[in-house]
């Protein structure tokens, strides 16, 4: 019999855990709110650290699926070979195994890395969106699909995935804000992520920073931030009042 500990399969954050308030984050999460009560698969759009997971997961959570599975799969990562076993599971030896979709059950998966997927990946995708049911490898009973996909894409990987995969995936799209979009922002997320490492910073070196930060355009959204945080803590750990020309390094 093909057991399996679904416990280890949660999505951590919710609405609540979202920080700012701009026009445009505040759009995106009144949309991802109303998609989540939907029951169609939904694509997300973004760059690279605009929050996509962190969306699919308040998706899930604030959804009726919310007690179910939430598994990430990234495609890029599985071969073209192991496709159908990860997957679909097998049934062809002693030992059963149950594939990634039957872990999912009426649960949510978040497909990232569509771009790198491999057409063994892709055939597999068609199967449960065309026919709702699968076979393991070995198998010759019916396996039913019943999660719900979200697709976290890129603007890159948009091009490489099928048209007729984009079509399914996409009935519902929701397009997620650049950083450098929601600039009243930053300086909230700036201290947020300085809090989570127990830093205040004073009066006077807030302003100067929010100045600094104000001027910089997020390249890589969220993970710019992060990195920007990341080096201005080792300056506030090396000096307690780093000098302006340090404050203007941690932007480099």
């Amino acid at each position: 019999k093909k057991t399996a500990d679904t416990q280890k399969f949660v999505a951590r954050h919710q609405w609540k855990d979202l920080v700012g308030d701009s026009v445009a984050i505040t759009q995106a999460m009144t949309a991802g709110k109303q998609l989540a009560q939907t029951e169609e698969h939904i694509m997300i759009l973004g760059e690279s650290g605009t929050g996509k997971s962190f969306f699919a997961q308040c998706i899930h959570n604030g959804s009726p699926r919310a007690k179910k599975p939430y598994i990430v799969i990234n495609a890029g990562t599985i071969a073209q070979q192991d496709a159908a076993r990860v997957l679909f599971g097998s049934d062809d030896g002693a030992k059963p195994r149950m594939g990634l979709f039957e872990l999912a059950g009426g649960g949510t998966i978040a497909l990232q890395g569509l771009g790198d997927a491999s057409e063994a990946f892709f055939s597999c995708l068609r199967q449960v969106l065309l026919q709702h049911s699968y076979f393991a490898v070995g198998g010759v009973t019916t396996i039913p699909f019943s999660a719900r996909l979200l697709a976290l894409v890129t603007p890159e990987e948009r091009r490489r995935i099928p048209r007729d995969l984009w079509d399914q995936l996409s009935v519902f799209s929701l397009n997620l804000p650049l950083l450098k979009d929601r600039q009243e922002d930053v300086s909230t997320l700036f201290r947020f992520f300085l809090l989570r490492e127990s830093i205040l910073m004073p009066p006077r070196t807030q302003k100067e920073l929010e100045e600094i930060l104000s001027f910089y355009s997020w390249p890589a959204n969220l993970i710019s931030l992060s990195a920007v945080s990341k080096r201005y803590i080792l300056l506030y750990q090396q000096a307690m009042n780093p000098s302006p020309s340090a404050k203007q390094q941690i932007l480099i």
